[in-house]
């Protein structure tokens, strides 16, 4: 990959602090990039490779790239991470800036409960329950997707899927659980809450 140092006075990344083409030349904006501490240029540059391996525009699939690249790999890599998006994207200027920190900030949560982070675990409960944004790649979750179809709004069938999905969390962990067996598990506990109402 070419890597081409410029400025914010060249279109391609004027407002950011890289970009990438779609020949997979990597476009580094002097003038921001060099604002930005070592943890975050990698973030960074690992988005703009997820662009390009991808080839898709999706911000939220070039996030998860960099997230798989880095989770763990560092001391507090995941809030780290958070940081960063938080530290570059300015939410007047970047309509989905707040989606994809929580779509971020979720897949932290995720990947710690899966690790037997049991307060990371309990939080994604919490925002389960509280009809939050639960997303690991910007779109909606199967929560409020089902809401949205079925225009229930049921606190018992909320609270049967956040625990559901912390007890998928805790099996994934401690029994490296087929996630197949546990979508079907999780499906056939909708359609069975949704045929008693």
């Amino acid at each position: 990959m070419e890597i081409v140092y410029t400025t914010d006075d060249n279109a391609i990344v004027r407002g950011t602090p890289a970009a990438v083409s779609q020949d997979g030349t990597l476009y580094i904006n002097t003038t921001l990039f060099g604002k930005l501490t070592p943890f975050q240029r990698e973030f960074v540059k690992w988005h703009e490779v997820g662009h390009y391996r991808l080839q898709t525009h999706d911000e939220f699939a070039a996030d998860r790239y960099a997230f798989d690249k880095m989770a763990g790999k560092y001391r507090q890599s995941l809030k780290r991470m958070v940081g960063t998006l938080e530290a570059i994207l300015d939410e007047e200027e970047h309509p989905q800036a707040r989606e994809r920190i929580e779509a971020l900030y979720t897949l932290c949560l995720r990947y710690d409960a899966d690790r037997g982070n049991e307060a990371a675990a309990e939080e994604l409960r919490k925002l389960a329950l509280s009809g939050e944004v639960w997303r690991g790649d910007g779109k909606n979750s199967k929560q409020n997707a089902i809401l949205e179809t079925t225009g229930k709004n049921n606190a018992d069938l909320m609270n049967a899927m956040a625990t559901m999905m912390v007890a998928n969390t805790k099996a994934t962990s401690s029994a490296q659980t087929n996630d197949k067996t546990l979508t079907y598990l999780f499906i056939g506990l909708i359609v069975v809450l949704l045929l008693k109402k």
